[in-house]
């Protein structure tokens, strides 16, 4: 399976990018960024930037604490100092403060429930989301999703994507009918293997099929836990020892604590 990186033709403003990102588009809207980013591979750097944007825009809470404690300096009284420390003013000063901050305490019980009942269906739909892995080809000029058991042809393009549903650490590989195993996500064993949380993740890279023979099977191997890349292929050559027929539908067998989910695709005949 060879990389296939493309330039982009593609204008999609960052608002529909974060939107993308953040899994709030239409499926019509979904498919659009979707072929566009197979073609893109400047798009897919801007939604890479995106993530990255992201993930760094809060303040370490460590360095908001070490800001809020840093110690005043000592130094003579300023002109705003003594009018603090006239008794009657600071009294009236204090009056205001109280009546401006518990204002909004009055209707802090009515928020805190409607917020506590929106946590909970939040946590109630998170929790119903499960790990998915997402497979685009190009036909034309459109794209379209490849589902489990569909007909592919030699030599087709095709973008993998992944939704974490909830999961920690991940691995995306695939294993075709010449019993070859190749690795998608991470991007090399020893890289990190923690999962996009938002939304609909897209690799980074289009993929081209190759020659093999009968079949291209996709897993997505899921945990909460660290998950060791080596393993998983030790185990997905393993299963491609042991015939077409158990490779095309058998378990890797990873334990317990770690899911898995596969999409066959079918090769069609050589011509």
């Amino acid at each position: 399976m060879n990389h296939s990186k493309m330039i982009n033709s593609e204008q999609i403003p960052e608002l529909v990018l974060e939107q993308y990102i953040l899994g709030e588009l239409s499926q019509a809207k979904l498919i659009e960024v979707q072929q566009a980013l197979l073609n893109s591979e400047s798009l897919r750097a801007r939604v890479a930037k995106i993530r990255r944007s992201n993930e760094n825009f809060s303040l370490p809470l460590r360095q908001t604490i070490d800001l809020a404690s840093e110690p005043y300096s000592t130094h003579s009284p300023s002109n705003w100092e003594n009018f603090f420390s006239n008794r009657n003013i600071s009294l009236a000063l204090i009056s205001c403060l109280i009546v401006i901050f518990l204002s909004p305490m009055l209707t802090l019980e009515n928020t805190s429930l409607h917020q506590d009942i929106s946590q909970e269906s939040y946590d109630i739909r998170l929790k119903g989301i499960q790990p998915q892995i997402k497979i685009y080809r190009q036909v034309g000029n459109n794209i379209d999703q490849v589902l489990h058991d569909e007909m592919v042809g030699h030599f087709e393009k095709i973008q993998l994507g992944y939704i974490s549903g909830g999961k920690k650490y991940g691995v995306v590989f695939s294993l075709d009918g010449r019993g070859e195993v190749t690795l998608h996500y991470p991007e090399k064993e020893s890289a990190s293997t923690v999962l996009d949380k938002s939304g609909e993740h897209s690799l980074a890279y289009a993929y081209e099929l190759d020659d093999a023979p009968l079949y291209e099977r996709f897993f997505f191997i899921t945990s909460d836990e660290p998950i060791s890349v080596e393993k998983i292929l030790r185990r997905g050559k393993a299963l491609a020892t042991e015939g077409v027929e158990v490779a095309k539908s058998g378990d890797l067998f990873l334990g317990e604590a770690v899911d898995q989910i596969s999409v066959l695709l079918n090769k069609e005949p050589n011509q």
